[in-house]
């Protein structure tokens, strides 16, 4: 089974600027608690209902795209995206998301168009063969140390009391569990949204605009 990660584009011919969100409208407060800018802090977590999307200013030269880039809204947490394309990926089987909408503005004057966040409530620890996958603290001071992982709690544990980040050179992923999704996010060690080979087929079919897909060797199904 193939899968590809959805990447924003770059090309600026498309695009017209990167990110195409760099700045909140003239008068957003976004130190507030409920401001979109601390959707980061909610990531796989349930973040407060009323959080404030309606404030998003596009740059003078971005050209308008189903998928949008900001550059205070990582898009390991979700993903800015038109209402054609939000209809598409909730009519697939999706991980848990909420949906909130997003005011996008130029120069200060709120767009008609009408764009949502994708936002990933929760993670998938137990999609993880860990005794299968292969991991390694990622920092060069340590020069790529492997490290052994049995188990979710095991990772914690080995996360907590380490000064470095675990990552993996690859994941073995229970077939059980994601024949269930289409579109997917497993929310630790790598956070990407997956897609399937159909799945990418029929985006590229349909021409979103925005976006690449990028194939992933290091996703690996049993």
């Amino acid at each position: 089974m193939k899968f590809y990660r959805i990447l924003p584009l770059l090309d600026l011919k498309e695009i017209g600027d990167y990110p195409q969100i760099q700045d909140f409208k003239t008068g957003f407060d976004s130190r507030r608690p409920e401001s979109c800018s601390r959707i980061s802090r909610y990531d796989s977590e349930v973040p407060p209902l009323d959080i404030d999307f309606d404030g998003m200013q596009l740059t003078k030269k971005t050209k308008l795209t189903d998928f949008v880039s900001a550059s205070y809204m990582s898009k390991l947490t979700g993903l800015l995206v038109s209402e054609s394309l939000l209809s598409y990926i909730t009519s697939k089987r999706i991980v848990e998301t909420l949906i909130f909408p997003v005011g996008l503005y130029y120069k200060d004057e709120k767009l008609s168009a009408k764009y949502f966040w994708i936002h990933y409530s929760k993670a998938y620890p137990e999609i993880i063969d860990y005794k299968q996958s292969k991991f390694f603290l990622n920092h060069s001071e340590v020069k790529y140390k492997d490290v052994t992982i049995s188990s979710y709690q095991d990772y914690l544990k080995k996360q907590e009391a380490s000064q470095y980040t675990i990552d993996s050179k690859y994941l073995v992923l229970m077939k059980e569990y994601l024949k269930d999704f289409d579109i997917f996010r497993i929310g630790i060690i790598k956070s990407e949204t997956y897609i399937t080979e159909e799945i990418k087929e029929e985006m590229v079919a349909k021409k979103f605009t925005g976006m690449v897909y990028e194939p992933v060797d290091y996703i690996i199904v049993e």
